[in-house]
């Protein structure tokens, strides 16, 4: 466990470093925030360190597992950069440890707007029936999002296919049960937000709860109505943590705020603003969501400036 309570693994901080290495090697010198620093290689043992330098060596050579220190060390710091990298190296760690959802997130930001998103979600099949799609898959689904254009592509075995474009796969017509993509755990979001939303659609709510930001994914393509988080307690929303999905999201042309319906601040990593949970919807759903949304957030007995 790192100093704020969540939980670190070997690979979620072998992973960044990869990245970091892969990154330098084309865009030396641009800005990078992402979630592991080397605070997070000192909460682990010595013998997961030493595992997180085999599996750097193994992915990025000898090198780079030297270095490793030295990776997670080189962090954006100082005035807020115009451009920077946003990664999560494991999206929803308690997922990945217990066989669940997980995903691989990145994104570069450029002037507040995340203009290039990638989320790989290596368990999450976004094709499958949304009966099952909760469970985990035996192949998953890589979201790409470049500048307003969105490609998906499936994900076999931990390599990624060739991207293919997403058609409008938003229903034009409302569906008996509206599906809302919501987090797993339930500190993340109060279960009974689900209940009230029905209001907001006039139909019955299902919810959809993944580890990871698939679920930026699912709304995007359209598998899900909407993605809705209303945290219990407040709390500092990282860049890492949404970033890659408003990429995807803005690619689609959805609707996307916090739970009061402010628009997310991505311009002074490492936190977006004072954002306070998330709401993805289509712009025809968007504000009736967050008159719900709102109302459970400025009730729980929090400050809201």
């Amino acid at each position: 466990m790192k100093g704020d309570g969540s939980p670190v693994t070997a690979v979620d901080v072998a992973t960044q470093a990869v990245i970091v290495h892969r990154l330098r090697q084309r865009l030396e010198n641009i800005p990078i925030v992402g979630e592991e620093n080397d605070s997070s290689l000192a909460a682990l043992s010595p013998r997961e360190r030493d595992r997180v330098r085999a599996l750097v060596g193994a992915a990025a050579g000898e090198g780079a597992a030297s270095r490793v220190g030295e990776m997670l060390g080189r962090q954006a710091d100082g005035p807020s950069p115009r451009s920077y990298v946003a990664i999560d190296p494991i999206d929803g760690t308690k997922g990945f440890v217990g066989g669940g959802h997980y995903a691989v997130c990145l994104a570069w930001v450029h002037d507040g707007r995340a203009r290039v998103g990638l989320v790989v979600a290596p368990r999450l099949d976004a094709g499958a029936n949304v009966d099952v799609i909760e469970g985990r898959a035996p192949h998953g689904t890589a979201f790409l999002a470049v500048d307003g254009r969105l490609e998906v592509a499936d994900v076999v075995d931990g390599r990624i296919g060739t991207f293919r474009s997403v058609a409008e796969t938003r229903r034009a017509e409302p569906t008996e049960v509206a599906l809302v993509a919501t987090s797993r755990a339930s500190g993340h979001t109060d279960p009974r937000i689900v209940e009230e939303l029905a209001r907001a659609f006039g139909r019955p709510v299902r919810a959809v709860r993944i580890d990871g930001q698939g679920k930026y994914g699912l709304v995007a393509t359209g598998r899900v109505d909407a993605y809705v988080r209303v945290p219990r307690t407040p709390r500092q929303e990282p860049v890492w943590d949404h970033a890659p999905g408003l990429a995807l999201v803005d690619a689609a042309g959805l609707a996307a705020g916090d739970a009061r319906g402010r628009p997310f601040d991505l311009r002074r990593p490492p936190y977006v603003g004072d954002a306070r949970g998330v709401v993805v919807a289509p712009p025809s759903s968007f504000d009736a969501i967050v008159a719900v949304t709102r109302r459970r957030v400025e009730g729980d007995g929090s400050q809201d400036p």
